[in-house]
């Protein structure tokens, strides 16, 4: 079944929300500095506003599962960190009564890199449950001259599943030097991402 998403509406209140920014009340104060009043800033907010309202909702694939293995760190041919673990990946069939039975779990290849990479490494151990977003890469292998093809899942976001974790939130806001490193110009060249793949699950 296709995932059915509804269009999103950002006005006034919520680009104030989003972006920390209030157009109309930046108008008035530019008034106030001797700016002539007139239609431009009411215009600009308006524009902005549409734009907004016609921006995609941007989804991405995700994986959930548990960490099978204890997490490895490497550095990249271009010097950054590199995350790698085996994930594995409940799997139920659902019976006539109504039921479910719990089938053998499939193993796959998850990494993440550079701030996403860090973090994980800090904060993740073999057993921890996790929900993650990115994308599948797949590739090929040379194993005693056979070409075999492996995929593994890119995690650009992760995370506890906080349905099977008890933690405590730290709101304490993080510099904005340290998001950037998530934006997606950092996550640029990253592997390239195989735009005929299939999410591994959820």
């Amino acid at each position: 079944m296709a995932l059915h998403v509804g269009e999103a509406t950002l006005k006034r209140r919520d680009l104030h929300h989003y972006t920390g920014r209030d157009p109309l009340k930046e108008c008035t104060e530019r008034r106030g500095m001797g700016c002539a009043p007139s239609s431009e800033c009411g215009s600009r907010f308006s524009a902005r506003s549409q734009e907004i309202e016609h921006m995609p909702l941007h989804t991405q694939q995700s994986l959930s599962g548990f960490i099978a293995s204890e997490p490895q760190q490497s550095v990249t041919e271009s010097g950054d960190t590199r995350f790698y673990v085996r994930v594995g990946q409940p799997h139920f069939r659902r019976e006539e009564n109504g039921g479910f039975t719990e089938l053998e779990p499939s193993f796959h290849d998850l990494v993440a890199y550079r701030a996403t990479a860090d973090r994980a490494l800090t904060r993740f151990a073999k057993g921890d449950s996790f929900v993650a977003e990115g994308y599948i890469h797949s590739f090929q292998v040379d194993r005693d001259g056979e070409v075999i093809e492996r995929e593994e899942f890119v995690a650009k976001k992760i995370g506890h599943d906080l349905a099977r974790t008890n933690y405590e939130v730290d709101r304490t806001h993080r510099p904005a030097a340290t998001i950037g490193l998530d934006s997606p110009t950092a996550q640029a060249s990253l592997p390239a991402r195989n735009s005929s793949a299939t999410a591994l699950g959820r």
